[in-house]
């Protein structure tokens, strides 16, 4: 590693050497204990006590500095702004109101903090919480393989095959949990990085962890998002940059690949696997040919996409009042015939984060999320021409939106828990990408 690789390591507060004061290391720890248990069930108490609390702790311990290079920060005032004024025309106004907390207000609060907490030089924290909380979240998904009379209550999803295992009440489910790992992609790929451990025991036990919990969810779209990730961050690290760890450039490049290519045909065999199970369960015989491609033709999301598309046109510019599942409220889709022969999730919300954002806030709120989107591209996009630890962070979180976007083209998980992941991970990131010296040491 060059003598300015080990520079801009010891700057990022990833020097294994690096101490905080008794205050940061605490927040340190609360820091991963949260972020670990953010993809867990029936945790909602506990997920907004310490989103309270830990950006309280950030607040006081960076003073607020460099809030005002918060990315995309106008876009997210006047989206956060539009979302609260829409529970005045909304039809259930208390459940905006909720919505607003969970999915929005309380997710960009944490992003905040995240981008303050890493940009002062910790952002080794917050990393941590990822690989902890994939570890934690693949030992739930391990029930999957403890005999049926152990675990008797099944779980069921529309975008998984039926099992007959029954998980924790803590288990978040299969598609949150999927999600989860899709998006702690990012973050576990820059801390290895950032740390030089490629081949160490930690490194395969987060990439059986990963894949343990995408192969127990068994849904499609992560599945297929998975290499697609890893893709793209071989590929925005190839183009321009020099190593941040002992390995050479070329050498990470060629372990992404083969990952990517190995997770692909993994996968592609896992995904036909279960669609030929999916389907001998319902009791439809098998299609010559692929089970996959069979269930994709028959998939329900175009209709209900459509559906929901026409039913939009009504509130077209403001939408219908904040929350995922207002506008299935608003406009009664379980009495609507076209719903009624799609999925039965298909009553809750559109499926689709962008249709999902313009049902509810109309195209203004459309417009201004996708402005928030830009301008995070922007950011991201920017530190790839500074030193080797800020492009990385900035990789991360390019890497980390592409997965975001391409998770939920066919779903909507950025709720609760799951939002707040997203947004910790984007701010961790991007604070990386615009680290400043370790202020917070001084300041606490």
């Amino acid at each position: 590693m060059s003598t300015s690789d080990e520079a801009g390591l010891s700057r990022s507060g990833m020097n294994p050497t690096g101490k905080g004061s008794a205050f940061t290391l605490a927040i340190d720890a609360l820091w991963i204990f949260w972020i670990a248990t953010l993809p867990l069930g029936h945790a909602t108490g506990l997920h907004n006590t310490l989103g309270v609390i830990v950006p309280v702790c950030v607040i006081a311990a960076t003073r607020g500095r460099a809030l005002a290079h918060l990315p995309a920060l106008p876009w997210l005032v006047a989206l956060c702004a539009l979302a609260s004024l829409s529970i005045l025309w909304s039809k259930e106004p208390g459940i905006s109101a909720g919505k607003l907390r969970t999915d929005l207000l309380l997710p960009l609060v944490a992003y905040t903090a995240a981008y303050l907490y890493s940009r002062a030089g910790r952002a080794n924290a917050l990393l941590i919480g990822f690989a902890a909380g994939i570890v934690l979240l693949a030992l739930f998904s391990s029930a999957a393989f403890l005999p049926p009379a152990v675990t008797p209550t099944p779980i069921a999803a529309a975008d998984t095959v039926a099992t007959a295992e029954a998980f924790s009440d803590r288990y978040p489910g299969p598609g949150d949990a999927s999600t989860y790992a899709i998006l702690a992609i990012a973050p576990l790929i820059v801390w290895r990085m950032l740390r030089g451990h490629w081949r160490g025991t930690s490194a395969l036990l987060l990439v059986l962890a990963t894949g343990l919990v995408i192969f127990v969810s068994r849904n499609r779209n992560a599945v297929i998002v998975l290499p697609l990730a890893l893709a793209a961050f071989a590929l925005l690290w190839h183009r321009k940059t020099t190593a941040a760890s002992d390995l050479p450039r070329r050498r990470q490049v060629a372990i992404l690949t083969s990952a990517a290519l190995t997770c692909a045909a993994i996968g592609l065999f896992a995904v036909e696997k279960a669609s030929q199970a999916r389907l001998a369960l319902e009791g439809q015989v098998l299609p010559f040919g692929s089970a996959t491609l069979f269930l994709v033709s028959i998939d329900p999301r175009p209709a209900m996409w459509s559906e929901y598309a026409h039913l939009g046109t009504q509130h077209p510019w403001l939408g219908v009042g904040f929350g995922r599942t207002v506008p299935a409220s608003t406009y009664d889709v379980r009495d609507d015939p076209v719903m009624k022969s799609a999925m039965a999730t298909g009553f809750q919300h559109a499926h689709n984060v962008f249709l999902n954002c313009w049902l509810q806030l109309g195209a203004c709120g459309l417009l201004l999320y996708m402005a928030s989107l830009v301008a995070l591209v922007r950011a991201a996009w920017r530190a790839r021409r500074e030193d080797a630890v800020m492009r990385l962070g900035g990789v991360g979180a390019l890497t980390l939106l592409f997965a975001m976007l391409m998770r939920n083209m066919t779903d909507d998980f950025l709720v609760y828990g799951i939002a707040s992941s997203f947004w910790i991970a984007l701010g961790a990131l991007l604070g990386l990408a615009a680290q400043d010296p370790p202020e917070i040491h001084r300041s606490a």
